[in-house]
């Protein structure tokens, strides 16, 4: 028979054992090396005490908790030791051991102090600390629950103050063995580690940390940590950590326990002082745990000093369809994606005060700007903005004022950053990344520069996986110019959709998801090209509260009973619904294609056709949906969303889109601050990275009022001896050349109205508005800027860039030449005619490449009677003769 067997036999008859020969059995298995000793070896003794402890000798079951007691300490595999670890706190559950739990954990505290085992006897420790209760009430044999027992290990045996300094006694000892001069990296650290650790050094640290979290979180409330001893700990763990990965256990501790229910057991002016002396003047280079450190902590002193107010989003619930009207009932569950609420619920604060008077505002705008790591990058601008986006009551009233203040903060960051590239990246960064929170429901009609003309029309089909039925369409096919906006986009399809635009999720084939705070981008932004089809998904919104159908007096919602009503319209003739037509009503509920055979609409006929002549009068639906909104209220709240109607009786297709007041936009803040517009245009000439990162942002921006002003007076041209056009046109730098060929573009196509929408402000009505001369010159803009020499302007520009040697132009130099030659094509021929004589002759030149630039740039300085001599007659383009209505317009002018 082989060991294992005999085991088995003697585990079969434990039951029959006595005490001494419970005794005999103890003593030989104890006898045995630890290094033969396993798991069958701990079953049996576990077995042959399960039933016979009591009846055992005296001494028996402290001699049982030795044995396992050895195995945790000694055992050399994890799993011996972790099976020990557990027979032995179920062992020391016993009648007969509970009081010798006490007395075990004072010789685990020992272990720590000792710096011996001391993986295990935490283990020990939070084991037999969860044997006790939670309060006298769960168990009244117990002397102690866990926070009476942590309370008294406290005060006796300092248990939290040895953690703590077998923390900081653990590394000294361990460094103490580090070689001279040696790199100290964790896989050294690890091999200088004695085998009583059996565990690395980051596992020995977290051990610890997690038995403190542990000890915190279930002593009594009046078990606390001192503000030097956490003080202590930090500087050991963060100021003096031996390797980077350190710190992150340190934070990541520090966070959990703040966060706890329990919270840290620290006064508060101590953990105030804390964050001030220790948290927030160590920003530089955090890792993202120390962020979330720094994050929690910030909220929580701030929200103590009611500076934040804590919000509690709601959970999106599951949504239930009931696909019947009348008999049997089809119902499917659906689980609403939760991506973006579990995002909202990172940030559930709202700033009661200016931001400015938050504490540790100062250090997370330091962190924004010079965060090494990218994820903090992403945390902290996230937190940033939406301390100045999300306002309580008191003062949201002051929202301007509270975003202009960020605007501000930003302009005097990228002032002091002078010639430093990453800080100066990183405030562009922190510019867009407020323009795209704060227009997540769109930018109402202040278009962008790169918005002022429509662009490209572009046909975009959108996968409807969001509505189904038989009034809306499985994919959607949308029309929109390329400087409409995601909002615009997302708007459109919702309406086609049947739904609102904040249902509606967008991905593209990549299944990248187009996010809410892209709303304010253009599709010409996000290079949706034409005929691009994206796919749609149903995204939770904050829950609608059910309105009641019926009162609870009986009568019927006016509303429902206007729905009633509405349906009966559609499917009734001359006040009669036929069953044909009923079965097109139960169609349009369940999309099931009912017939008029089916017997839900013969049971319907059957109990509401008084008259049996095959017609529902309007009283008879009335009845028969009134009663079922009584008796089947589910099955009718099925039927109104089947028909796009909201909880609150409202239609889908009816909900206006929310205004909106485009003066609080901190697009159109920046558009009144000529200084920010000053500081962008000086950025283009730094080059590199910055050059282009400024180019962007002045692109998503509104046009500069005063680049506006200055190309609408024609600055230094208009009625000047020698025209200044570099006023107007700067062609010593592409980007300023091709910004303000943008505007030229724009005036000359008076594309302003098409381009507002609703409801919105045009920013430079307003900045025309009550200036009589401004408006004049405005009304005369393009005579003015042909009669005074434009269009010379634009031949010199196209010219100069043609003539380069090479055939090699950059983004910007193609954009410009296409800028050129759209408004040479689309305006100037027209409007030419009355300054140039033979106008259409001359844009015969456009079919004779024969012709050289300079051939024609010369021949536009003749008269008429001198391009004889200049022209051979075999090669003169053919006249054309303007047409006459293009006659009657240059007499006119």
């Amino acid at each position: 028979m082989c060991i294992r067997d005999s085991y088995k036999v003697l585990s079969e008859v434990s039951i029959h054992f006595k005490a001494g020969q419970l005794d005999f059995l103890l003593d030989r298995l104890s006898a045995m090396p630890r290094t033969k000793i396993g798991t069958e070896e701990i079953d049996l003794v576990y077995d042959l005490t399960r039933f016979s402890l009591s009846s055992s000798s005296a001494n028996f079951a402290e001699r049982l908790g030795r044995f396992y007691w050895s195995l945790v300490l000694e055992a050399e595999k994890p799993e011996i030791r972790d099976q020990a670890l557990v027979k032995f706190c179920d062992v020391m559950k016993s009648w007969e051991l509970r009081d010798a739990r006490y007395n075990v954990l004072l010789e685990c505290i020992s272990n720590l102090e000792r710096g011996y085992v001391v993986l295990p006897s935490i283990k020990i420790m939070t084991k037999l600390i969860e044997t006790f209760p939670s309060s006298p009430s769960s168990s009244l044999s117990e002397k102690y629950t866990k926070a009476i027992l942590i309370i008294r290990l406290q005060q006796e045996n300092k248990l939290v103050d040895t953690l703590l300094k077998s923390i900081t006694a653990f590394k000294t000892s361990l460094l103490k063995q580090v070689p001279a001069g040696a790199t100290i990296t964790e896989s050294l650290l690890d091999g200088l580690l004695s085998n009583n650790e059996r565990a690395g050094y980051i596992t020995n640290l977290t051990e610890r940390f997690n038995f403190l979290f542990f000890v915190l979180g279930n002593g009594a409330p009046d078990l606390s940590i001192t503000y030097t001893m956490l003080s202590s700990l930090w500087d050991e763990m963060i100021m003096r950590a031996a390797v980077p990965s350190e710190r992150d256990i340190m934070f990541k501790w520090f966070r959990e326990a703040a966060e706890s229910k329990a919270g840290l057991p620290i006064n508060f002016d101590e953990l105030l002082t804390f964050f001030k002396e220790k948290i927030a003047r160590n920003v530089v280079g955090l890792t993202p745990e120390g962020f979330s450190c720094f994050q929690s902590v910030f909220c929580i002193l701030n929200e103590r000093l009611t500076k934040l107010q804590r919000v509690t989003t709601p959970a999106p619930t599951q949504t239930y369809h009931y696909n019947s009207i009348y008999g049997t009932q089809y119902i499917s569950y659906s689980n609403p994606d939760d991506d973006r609420t579990k995002k909202d619920q990172e940030l559930e604060f709202k700033a009661l005060v200016f931001p400015s008077e938050l504490i540790g505002i100062d250090e997370l705008w330091g962190i924004a700007i010079a965060a090494a790591s990218e994820s903090v990058l992403e945390k902290s601008t996230a937190l940033l903005t939406s301390l100045y986006l999300q306002l309580g009551a008191d003062i949201e009233d002051r929202i301007v004022d509270v975003r202009k203040e960020y605007l501000t903060r930003c302009v005097g960051f990228l002032k002091e950053a002078a010639d430093e590239e990453e800080t100066t990246l990183r405030i562009l960064h922190l510019v867009k990344a407020f323009l795209n929170e704060s227009e997540r429901k769109g930018v109402g009609s202040l278009r962008s520069h790169s918005a002022l003309t429509k662009g490209e029309l572009l046909t975009i089909y959108v996968n409807n996986s969001i509505t189904t039925g038989t009034d809306v369409p499985a994919k959607v096919e949308l029309k929109l110019y390329s400087n409409a906006s995601v909002f615009d986009l997302r708007v459109q399809f919702a309406k086609a959709a049947k739904t609102t635009w904040d249902n509606v999720k967008l991905m593209r084939a990549s299944q990248k998801e187009i996010k809410d705070n892209e709303n304010g981008k253009t599709l010409g932004e996000l290079r949706l090209r034409n005929s691009e089809t994206l796919s749609s998904a149903k995204r939770p919104t904050p829950p609608i509260p059910q309105v009641p159908l019926v009162y609870p007096d009986g009568t019927v919602n006016p509303k429902l009973v206007k729905i009633i009503d509405d349906w009966y319209d559609i499917h009734s003739t001359d006040s009669k619904m036929s069953m044909e037509q009923c079965a097109g009503f139960i169609h349009a509920c369940t999309n099931d294609n009912c017939r008029a055979e089916d017997t839900r609409v013969k049971n319907i006929f059957a109990r509401w056709d008084s008259d049996k002549d095959g017609y529902l009068t309007r009283k008879e639906f009335q009845g028969f949906y009134q009663l079922a909104a009584l008796e089947r209220e589910k099955v009718v709240w099925s039927n109104l969303h089947s028909h796009h109607y909201r909880n609150d009786l409202k239609k889908v297709t009816e909900v206006e889109t929310e205004s909106i007041d485009v003066r609080i936009l901190p697009r159109y803040l920046i558009s009144q601050n000529p200084e920010f517009f000053t500081l962008l245009f000086s950025l283009l000439d730094k080059g590199g990275r910055v050059t282009l990162e400024a180019w962007k942002l002045l692109n998503r921006l509104p046009t500069s009022p005063e680049t506006f002003k200055r190309i609408i007076a024609l600055d230094g041209v208009r009625g000047a001896a020698n025209p200044k056009w570099d006023n107007i046109l700067d062609l010593h730098s592409n980007y300023r050349l091709l910004y303000e060929l943008h505007v030229l573009e724009f005036l000359m196509e008076e594309q302003e109205e098409a381009n507002l929408g609703e409801g919105g402000v045009n920013p430079f009505e307003e900045l025309l508005k009550g200036d009589s001369v401004l408006e004049e010159m405005k009304a005369n803009w393009k005579v003015d800027f042909i009669f005074y020499g434009g269009f010379e302007v634009l031949f010199q520009i196209f010219s100069k860039f043609t003539r380069r040697e090479g055939t090699s132009y950059d983004m910007f130099e193609k954009n410009i030449l296409a800028f050129v030659l759209k408004i040479l094509k689309n305006y100037l021929i027209a409007a030419f005619t009355a300054r140039i004589r033979n106008l259409y002759t001359l844009t015969q030149f456009v079919r004779h490449s024969q012709f050289s630039l300079e051939f024609i740039g010369t021949y536009l300085s003749f008269t008429s009677a001198d391009l004889s001599t200049l022209i051979p007659d075999s090669t003169k383009p053919k006249e054309i003769a303007a047409p006459a209505d293009e006659k009657e317009k240059e007499k006119e002018k």
